[in-house]
Parts: C-alpha cells; sequence; structure tokens
C-alpha cells in the first residue's frame, strides 16, 4: 500500500467523526495528495482513531511502514492548553479476514498491538506555514511476526494538530540470484530485523554439486549473505560470467609439459607470471624436494589481499631441476576444479623462483586427521571422500593420472573441503609401467569410507583410502 499514488479518496475510517478528516492537500513538491488531518488542540480529552482498510501481508513475516507527516509546534499556538501534543501512536491488529468496516470498527486500544509512539523531529510554527515552508517529517517502523492473512494499521490521536501525508506499508526480500553456478529463489525475510532465513540453491543447467548442502543467508535488510557449497560446470562444460555453463568447443584434456621442446614454453602458457613485488613470505610451513614452503601473502592489483602458500628453489640449482620444480605450475596451472588446488601463478624473473599456490589452512589430510581423531562425524568423513572422489574423477576427465594418490597429498582447507595436490611424482614415472598402481586412469566405485576404492580403468589392481 502506498496512499502516495491514491488519486481518489482513502477510505479509511475515523473515529469520533470529529476527529481525523480525509482532505486533498499537496506535498512539498506541490503534488496533489490525499491526507488525514486533525487539529483539536484547544479541547482537552482527546481521543481521536483512524483505521485504515484491511492490508493483505502477502506471504511476508515482517512489515514495514514509512510515515509521512508534519506537526504543529504547540509553543506556537496561542492560549492552547497543556494537553497539546506533538506526536501520536502507530498500531497494528491482525486477522485472516475484513472484520472492521465503517459501521462495525472497533474503538478501544484492547484488539490492537502497539507499535510506537510517534514523534515529529520538526515542528512548524504559524509563520512557517504561512510562508509555504513545509517541515516533513518521514519515519519508519516494522512490526511482526504475521502468521495471519493480513492485518489493519490504527493511527491514534490524543492531541496533536498534525497532517498524516502518506503512508507506504512495504516488506523486505532477497531476490532471486544465481551465485556458485547455483539459482537461489526470491527469499522473504524473517519475523525479526536480526534473523537469518536460509534459502536452498539448485545448480544451473549443466553443472552438479560439489559442496553440499548448497544455501545461502538472506539477513533482515533483504540482503544475500555469503554462499555456503557450490555447483561447478560438469565436464566438457566451461563457466560464462560465473552465472551459466556452456558447452567447450570441445573437451579439454591435459598436456604433458614435457612434450614441449622448450618446457619453458609450457610454462608461460599455463601459469601466470606474478611480479615479485606482490608477494610477501611470512613465516616456514615445510620443506619440499627442492627447497622451502613458506606461507604468505598475495596482493594482485584491483582484487584483495590473500593467503597464499609458496614453494621456492632454492639457491645453487641446475637447469633440470628448475625445468622440473616449474613443470609441477604447468601441470597444475591446466586445472580448474573446487577438489584441484589452485595455482595462483608462478615468480621466475627474480629469485627465488616461487610456486604459488591457494593456501590450504588445515594442511594435509593424514596430519589432519591424526590431530583430531575421533571428532568428526561419518557424514564429514564422507564429505571429505566426496570432494577427493570428484577431484580424481575431473583428472581422469583431463586424461590426467596422479600416480600418487594418498592422505599425505591431499589438502583441507577451513570449510573442510579437500583438495587434491601434488602434481610431480608423474615425471619420474613416464617411463615406469612396472607398478600398475601407477598406470592408466582411476575411476572411484564408492564413497563409504570403509568401501572406498579407486581402480584403475585398464589394469585390474585398486589403491584404496584406508588411510581416512
Amino acid at each position: 500500500m502506498d496512499t502516495r499514488t491514491a488519486t481518489a479518496e482513502l477510505g479509511w475510517t475515523a473515529n469520533p467523526p470529529s476527529g481525523w478528516e480525509e482532505v486533498s492537500g499537496y506535498d512539498e513538491n506541490l503534488n496533489t495528495i490525499r491526507t488525514y488531518q486533525v487539529c483539536n488542540v484547544f479541547e482537552p480529552n482527546q481521543n481521536n482513531w483512524l483505521l485504515t482498510t484491511f492490508i493483505n501481508r502477502r506471504g511476508a513475516h515482517r512489515i514495514y511502514t514509512e510515515m509521512r507527516f508534519t506537526v504543529r509546534d504547540c509553543s506556537s499556538l496561542p492560549n492552547v492548553p497543556g494537553s497539546c501534543k506533538e506526536t501520536f501512536n502507530l498500531y497494528y491488529y491482525e486477522t485472516d479476514s475484513v472484520i472492521a468496516t465503517k459501521k462495525s470498527a472497533f474503538w478501544t486500544e484492547a484488539p490492537y498491538l502497539k507499535v510506537d509512539t510517534i514523534a515529529a523531529d520538526e515542528s512548524f510554527s504559524q509563520v512557517d506555514f504561512g510562508g509555504r515552508l513545509m517541515k516533513v517529517n518521514t519515519e519508519v517502523r516494522s512490526f511482526g511476526p504475521l502468521t495471519r492473512n493480513g492485518f489493519y494499521l490504527a493511527f491514534q490521536d490524543y492531541g496533536a494538530c498534525m497532517s498524516l501525508l502518506s503512508v507506504r506499508v512495504f516488506f523486505k526480500k532477497c531476490p532471486s540470484v544465481v551465485q556458485n553456478f547455483a539459482i537461489f529463489p526470491e527469499t522473504m525475510t524473517g519475523a525479526e530485523s536480526t534473523s537469518l532465513v536460509t534459502a536452498r540453491g539448485t545448480c544451473i543447467p549443466n553443472a552438479e554439486e560439489v559442496d553440499v548442502p548448497i544455501k545461502l543467508y538472506c539477513n533482515g535488510d533483504g540482503e544475500w549473505m555469503v554462499p555456503i557449497g557450490r555447483c561447478t560446470c560438469k565436464a566438457g562444460y566451461e563457466p560464462e560470467n560465473n552465472v551459466a555453463c556452456k558447452g567447450s568447443p570441445g573437451m579439454k584434456i591435459y598436456i604433458d609439459p614435457f612434450t614441449y621442446e622448450d618446457p619453458n614454453e609450457a610454462v608461460r602458457e599455463f601459469a601466470k607470471e606474478i611480479d615479485v613485488s606482490f608477494v610477501k613470505i611470512e613465516e616456514v610451513i615445510g620443506a619440499g624436494e627442492f627447497g622451502e614452503v613458506y606461507k604468505g601473502r598475495l596482493k594482485l592489483p584491483g582484487k584483495r589481499e590473500i593467503y597464499v602458500a609458496i614453494k621456492t628453489l632454492k639457491a645453487g640449482y641446475s637447469e633440470k631441476q628448475r625445468r622440473d620444480f616449474l613443470s609441477e605450475a604447468s601441470i597444475m596451472g591446466q586445472f580448474d576444479h573446487p577438489n584441484i588446488i589452485r595455482l595462483e601463478g608462478v615468480v621466475t624473473k627474480s629469485r627465488p623462483v616461487m610456486i604459488i599456490t591457494e593456501f590450504m589452512e588445515n594442511g594435509a589430510l593424514d596430519s589432519f586427521l591424526r590431530q583430531n581423531d575421533g571428532q568428526f562425524t561419518v557424514i564429514q568423513l564422507v564429505g571429505m571422500l566426496r570432494g577427493i572422489a570428484a577431484g580424481m574423477k575431473y583428472l581422469a576427465e583431463m586424461n590426467y593420472v596422479h600416480r600418487d594418490l594418498a592422505a599425505r597429498n591431499i589438502l583441507v582447507n577451513s570449510n573442510l573441503v579437500c583438495k587434491v595436490s601434488d602434481f610431480g611424482l608423474s615425471r619420474y614415472l613416464q617411463d615406469d609401467t612396472s607398478d600398475p598402481t601407477y598406470t592408466s586412469s582411476l575411476v572411484c566405485t564408492s564413497l563409504i569410507p570403509e568401501q572406498y576404492t579407486c581402480e584403475p580403468l585398464v589394469e585390474a589392481s585398486s589403491l584404496k583410502m584406508t588411510e581416512v
């Protein structure tokens, strides 16, 4: 409801008849409006009620009422008694149907619930009014929770000289939105201004669940919070503007960087060069085959600063060691999946040479599980295995063989999302097919922790995830 757009009589009910009066007036922009006025300040014991027509709540749990009004300054009225007021009361009454008409309205305060006493921030005097200077007040109040089909609003005057210029009744909602490749429906805000309402998401066409449940919270202001869970484009589809999954012109497959005549060309093609000035090294968190591993920060122009893991190449390296070190970046840079460790870029134009990846707060899965033994539910463990399976399925679809899937090579972030890492082993086993564990692609056949098995598509032997 918005009386600012009304051109005909509002048809509200006033009691007593000598109280509120509906008149045509003008707003501060001299637009014609329908208003209600009352000014019985020279008569004591005023109790004037104004009742709206029935308002359907339309599924809202909390209602907002915006009131625009003017109030006469009591001190500017000569010989006015002490009963003059500069405030009025706002009430509401819930009901499932129309129960009040001009002939059968109820006027005592008992049926209503009081929302608030509304006071003017500014009042006007006779001098202001004579110069057509209107001092309009705007106040917004909310009330709830509402459960009936609709409600009435009631305004009680008890001795003011005022005009109710307009009343607008509205509710807040979060609009339908696509985030993390999931569609979230239009969602009404909760019954309280601090309420968070959960909206369940569904994957957009050609996308599939990665982390579940997929949900988004709608706050009391009608704004979406940070999403939980996500979908990702299915194999053969690529993201478009983060809201759609379009069919790829051709299936993307892994390219072995060692097939390049110049392996440095593979680094340039698949890994982004990062200026060393954007990188801050903070502390040692481990040691790799080629050098130490650090925790640090990365601040790219126009982007927020993030924590990263930084692998470094120790001094005195040979050209072969440099090539082998950077080959892992050439491999990682070809992958884009929420369960595969993400490459941020490389530093090759200064020393030390670095590979920079996303930072995983909980480290390697094997040590993380040992340190927190017995603290996870079966659902949480299955969720971890599901993430690993999703990552390995993606690698198989890319025609990439990891060759060293183990809990020590799975990293865990703060949300317990598991990501496959360590893509350096394959270069040492390219000519060695004697161990069937390291041949062909792998397919995962079970998500039950006790039965979780990844079987090669060619060889009969299997790799069991008994560590989890």
